[in-house]
């Protein structure tokens, strides 16, 4: 095999930076969701929610489709509005 062209290389490190920031992402997401305390579910849900209203539409897909794999908040009401 030959080394890559750039028209190769350029789509991969563009995914793999895409992938890097929805990772840190989920990251943040997580953090504010294991640090909210548990009687204070009305706050998370409206975190949450401006979250998901400011990600990107692939950003808001991640974030529910991780939530309803893990089953541990109710993020799936709180879908992007589109």
């Amino acid at each position: 095999m030959g080394a890559k062209s750039r028209e190769q290389i350029a789509p991969l490190q563009i995914r793999e930076s895409i992938v890097a920031a929805q990772q840190s992402k989920i990251v943040a997401v997580r953090d504010i969701v294991e640090n909210t305390p548990p009687h204070d579910i009305q706050t998370l849900a409206k975190t949450l929610e401006a979250i998901i209203d400011g990600a990107s539409p692939d950003d808001a897909t991640i974030f529910v489709a991780i939530q309803e794999k893990k089953n541990c908040y109710p993020l799936a009401q709180i879908r992007r509005h589109t």
